[in-house]
């Protein structure tokens, strides 16, 4: 075995053996006055760890090594762990014993036991004895607030608040009255606007003659609205038109022979209301076979002639699919605006007379 003298050796027990005692004469007197002391014989003599340890090896292997004694089981306990058994005959130590049963007394019926019922959840609950003082949740909190919130007037607060939030609720129903009732004059005003700028006259032969022409009685008034104003004595100083609706000789005359009346032809009679009624829901509804009912089409050949409307149609820049023309693409002016016109007093006159 080799060991490491670098590791075993320590500085203090780097001691070497003390040197033999000096030879002194018969006066006492050494041969070396320099040597060292020689060390008292009750002084120990420090050796190193090499030679501690080779002792301690020694003395190891002198002695026989004894295991430990194991302590003493039992026979029981030894059987059943050589034949590997369940521990099931050993002996039982003390244990707690039920409580003995109440004996039953001579002719009482037999006790039954009585239905499982589950456990209640107890809550431990401290009965105040004589001297305590209990203090509830409230108390409790109103205890740990601060001094300044104690000392201010809730209950005056929430009042002030609530009567505060009644006024402004007030107030704010009274403004929103207001605001309704100025929208509802405002539309009152604009309807009796709409109604004095759209009256409507001679009811009862509009309405004989659209019946008997199958038109709609608004359609022809904002017609005679747009031509005459319901004037029967109109005239157009630059084309000669007449009457309330102001047909010229012409188209008048030409009606005058699809109706087949016996009369002679007279152009003053487009001065009559009648008269000048039936010759132009006749001519209206004319055009609304030519024109599929269309009241942009049908307005548009009554002021500027069905000739003009039918190239529009054949046309595709005022016309894209042959049948209808917006009212923006109409090309002549003044034919636009009165198209314009009467289809907006349409829709007024089926607004505020027939409900439409």
């Amino acid at each position: 075995m080799i060991f490491d003298l670098r590791l075993l050796h320590a500085p203090q027990d780097d001691i070497a053996p003390p040197p033999p005692a000096p030879q002194v004469d018969e006066y006492g007197i050494p041969d070396n006055p320099y040597a060292p002391p020689q060390p008292s014989p009750q002084q120990p003599v420090r050796r190193s760890r090499v030679a501690r340890y080779a002792r301690q090896q020694e003395s190891a292997q002198e002695e026989p090594f004894q295991p430990p004694v194991s302590p003493e089981i039992p026979d029981w306990l030894r059987t059943a762990q050589q034949n590997n058994l369940p521990l099931q005959n050993r002996p039982q130590g003390p244990r707690v014993q039920s409580a003995p049963r109440q004996t039953e007394r001579p002719g009482a019926a037999p006790q039954t036991p009585p239905a499982w019922q589950p456990r209640p959840q107890l809550q431990p609950q401290l009965q105040p004895q004589e001297g305590w003082q209990v203090e509830t949740d409230q108390e409790t909190i109103r205890r740990e607030l601060p001094a300044w919130i104690k000392k201010v007037p809730w209950l005056g607060i929430a009042a002030f608040a609530a009567v505060l939030s009644a006024v402004l609720l007030w107030v704010m129903g009274l403004q929103y009255d207001r605001q309704t009732e100025a929208v509802l004059e405002e539309r009152a005003g604009q309807e009796a606007q709409l109604v004095e700028s759209h009256p409507l006259r001679y009811q009862e032969i509009i309405a004989q003659k659209a019946d008997k022409y199958n038109l709609s009685p608004a359609f022809v008034a904002a017609i005679m609205l747009n031509e005459s104003s319901f004037r029967p004595d109109a005239t157009n100083g630059s084309t000669g038109a007449r009457g309330l609706m102001q047909l010229v000789s012409d188209t008048a005359e030409w009606v005058h022979g699809k109706l087949k009346l016996e009369t002679p032809f007279r152009f003053d009679d487009m001065y009559e209301p009648e008269r000048n009624a039936e010759y132009g829901c006749w001519y209206l509804n004319y055009l609304s076979g030519l024109f599929h009912g269309d009241p942009v089409l049908v307005a548009a050949a009554f002021h500027a002639g069905q000739g003009e409307v039918r190239n529009w149609l054949n046309t595709a820049a005022y016309s894209p699919d042959g049948q209808t023309v917006a009212i923006d693409k109409i090309p002549f002016g003044d034919t636009r605006r009165y198209v314009g016109r009467v289809i907006n007093d349409y829709a007024a006159y089926l607004r505020i007379y027939y409900g439409q």
